[in-house]
């Protein structure tokens, strides 16, 4: 439910997998009230994602596919999981963009090392392994679905152009990485000591290989004003998105054209 009303393109994303999450949980206790979850979620947000489906075509939100939005243009290179410049541009055709869209050098390894704990404590703890082995499996068609070699797919399901950029796929690998990293100390059974030591070593090995990552790219020296103020929010905030808008709503040229209280 928090999915869909905060940002229902990751709700359309997360939703399959969660969803398969919960078929492997019921295969195992049989249980149908695990489907209640889900469908509760569906339930509280369907004041929003009912109108939302029921009424896409009174809207302008096509307006958001093609064009400098069109996914052909925004696939993820190989290389830029491992290593890509943090910058604060955008994203363009090819492997010279303006952000990062590496997962983090630290992530991948702790993964590997989790999938190798996953498949080595099978026999031991078969419950425990198969999730983690299933949300890294989570995490490898999350990389798939945003490299070249996913274009059929993307091309073959016509509601994936609404996700606009292949690397919002991104949203699951930190997820799931961060999920495998934390499964590291968790499967050191023999001693708690141990726990403790192997995740506050993760923690500063982190913060070590990241915290450059902290700097803002400029400092704003605003007032909470300087964004609530009529002007700003009927001229500058609304022009930014506006697919939820009527087709036919005539958009205003200039700040004289807004109507005013």
């Amino acid at each position: 439910a928090g999915l869909i009303l905060s940002h229902n393109l990751s709700a359309m994303m997360i939703s399959p997998f969660i969803l398969l999450l919960v078929l492997v949980v019921f295969a195992r206790h049989k249980k149908l009230s695990l489907f209640a979850i889900p469908l509760l979620g569906i339930l509280i947000s369907s004041f929003y994602a009912v109108p939302a489906l029921l009424e896409i075509n009174y809207s302008n939100v096509f307006s958001i596919i093609g064009n400098g939005s069109d996914f052909r243009d925004h696939f993820v290179c190989w290389q830029q999981f491992w290593e890509s410049t943090w910058g604060f541009g955008g994203s363009v055709p090819g492997c010279l963009d303006g952000l990062s869209f590496k997962i983090g050098k630290l992530h991948i390894l702790a993964s590997i090392a989790a999938f190798a704990i996953g498949i080595y404590s099978l026999k031991r703890d078969k419950v425990h392994s198969t999730i983690l082995l299933l949300i890294i499996s989570y995490l490898l068609l999350a990389i798939f679905m945003m490299i070249n070699l996913s274009k059929p797919i993307w091309e073959s399901t016509s509601f994936l152009a609404f996700i606009q950029y292949p690397w919002r796929f991104l949203i699951m690998t930190s997820f799931i990485t961060s999920f495998s990293v934390g499964a590291l100390p968790w499967f050191i059974r023999n001693s708690s000591e141990k726990q403790y030591v192997g995740s506050v070593v993760l923690l500063i090995l982190l913060l070590f290989f990241n915290l450059k990552l902290f700097a803002p790219q400029t400092n704003y020296y605003k007032t909470a004003e300087d964004y609530t103020n009529e002007e700003n929010i009927k001229w500058l905030t609304s022009k930014t998105s506006d697919e939820y808008m009527p087709k036919d709503f005539m958009k205003p040229e200039s700040k004289e054209n807004i109507v005013r209280r």
